[in-house]
């Protein structure tokens, strides 16, 4: 792939087949639609959301999406777009966030799954994506949707929805916010610039609101702002060169318990280790039947200080009490806290009046400092945490308020920690698989048959949101623990 320097590099003449994803109708004219009226073929144009709630009085509400989309295909037929090269998706205006995963729970297709058809169909090599910095909720949505959705769509994955597609180039477009360095100014002329005035003038619903962007300086009609978008790059050449774990430690041992004893002598290495450097270790503790026999080890290992340690942990149900046997808090306080007494425990509210703020209370302690060490599983569906596919790989959020696909909750159910199926949480909090990855050093102790189809896939496939422990092979200080059960599928088993 191209890896621009400045948008210079790219204009109409070499961009190729465009497409452009715009959260709004209006954004893409907005963002760059001057680009978009010197193409020699029109762009293929994703719409998100339905503008609903741009209404300025109550007279206009209803059958206000259905002119906002009228008001769509005029201005985007102003620079050149004809009414089939549009694809509305519809979500619900501000609301675009309950449709940003692959599907949503009632069936819905969901943003990343359109986007991915879409560059499946049209085979895109130049993409416009909004900037993930403008402020509205939307806008960062559909910028995450959008980069996932160009990373997958071009890896193998899914062949019946087509061939893998070869994007060269991802730009971001301003609407509101400036865009990150390196940026750059795609320069129209008068008449590029008429058309586009001309186009934006056709939302004849949202003239005060472009009014009231004119005299903040936002608007601009002889000029758009651009950014190649490098996390593409990056993502691209972490599933080119990470296929097979190649930066990954894998040991496998014969049995649960010796697994269990290696694997709690380096956690226990490392812990004294970061005690020794910095006076405190912190640290993310997993849950879940695969990590009883590691967790009884390490709290038998002598010589740690662990007063002088702070845990975190990687998920709990939501609505679950601690009286619960499922519940984690009771797990860890079981397991860990009653046992050996860390000098802090920073337990995840299961029970909190507003699992969103409980989420936001745990990132402000969690950042607060570098994670030493993170110990984790991997889940019989792939997941991190309760990070069930298709993970979200692209937020920076420390905690989120996840749903738990049906593979999940049957695994709780089939460890014996809950009588029936609906029984399960169909929610949790679960720690982000980007702050996972930001710890120093992770362990990571999968065994069991059951694991074993995970455990190939994470190692031998494409790093993938639908694989999400697959995400570990992104960083370069990790060991995982396997026995020969779990290890059992993999063509090419490392030596124990």
């Amino acid at each position: 792939m191209t890896r621009p320097s400045s948008v210079d590099l790219i204009s109409p003449a070499n961009a190729g087949t465009v497409l452009v994803v715009s959260p709004h109708d209006d954004d893409g004219v907005v963002g760059c639609g001057g680009f978009i009226a010197n193409l020699p073929v029109p762009p293929v144009v994703v719409i998100a959301s339905d503008g609903r709630l741009g209404y300025h009085s109550p007279a206009e509400r209803d059958g206000f999406a259905e002119r906002r989309e009228r008001e769509a295909v005029g201005a985007y037929g102003r620079i050149g777009v004809p009414p089939d090269r549009i694809r509305f998706l519809r979500y619900p205006d501000m609301s675009v966030h309950n449709y940003q995963s692959w599907e949503t729970p009632d069936g819905h297709p969901g943003a990343y799954q359109e986007l991915f058809r879409v560059i499946r169909d049209c085979r895109p090599s130049t993409v416009f994506l909004p900037s993930e910095l403008d402020f509205h909720p939307d806008h960062k949505v559909i910028a995450e949707a959008g980069l996932v959705a160009c990373v997958q769509a071009g890896e193998t994955l899914m062949p019946e929805l087509g061939p893998p597609a070869t994007i060269r180039r991802i730009y971001a477009y301003q609407v509101w916010e400036p865009l990150r360095e390196p940026v750059g100014a795609y320069p129209l002329d008068a008449r590029s610039a008429a058309i586009k005035r001309s186009a934006i003038a056709a939302f004849a619903s949202q003239a005060d609101a472009f009014a009231r962007m004119e005299q903040l300086g936002t608007l601009r009609y002889d000029e758009e702002r651009l950014a190649p978008v490098r996390a593409f790059d990056a993502a691209r050449e972490s599933v080119r060169t990470c296929r097979r774990g190649e930066t990954m430690d894998v040991r496998i041992f014969e049995s649960k318990p010796a697994l269990a004893a290696a694997a709690a002598a380096e956690a226990a290495g490392l812990i004294t280790a970061a005690i020794a450097a910095t006076g405190h270790a912190r640290l993310i503790a997993a849950t879940g039947a695969a990590q009883f026999e590691f967790l009884e080890a390490l709290a038998e290992m002598p010589g740690i200080e662990w007063s002088r340690t702070e845990f975190f942990h990687l998920d709990e149900y939501i609505g679950l009490p601690t009286s619960h046997p499922a519940s984690f808090r009771r797990f860890l306080t079981e397991r860990i806290i009653d046992r050996v007494h860390p000098g802090a425990f920073h337990l995840i509210d299961g029970e909190a009046a507003d699992p969103h703020a409980e989420c936001a209370r745990l990132g402000a302690l969690i950042t607060s400092a570098p994670i030493d060490l993170a110990f984790v599983g991997i889940g019989e569906n792939g997941h991190l945490a309760f990070n069930d596919p298709p993970a979200d790989f692209t937020t920076e959020t420390p905690y989120l308020v996840v749903q738990l696909d049906e593979r999940c909750r049957r695994q709780q159910l089939g460890e014996g920690w809950f009588p029936r199926l609906e029984d399960v949480p169909t929610q949790a909090i679960s720690m982000s698989v980007r702050q996972v990855l930001k710890s120093r050093r992770i362990i990571a102790i999968v065994p069991d048959r059951r694991k074993a189809e995970a455990v190939q896939q994470c190692l031998e496939l494409d790093v993938s949101v639908w694989r999400p422990s697959s995400a570990l092979r992104w960083h370069t200080a990790i060991t995982m623990y396997l026995d020969r059960a779990s290890s059992s599928l993999l063509s090419q088993p490392p030596h124990a």
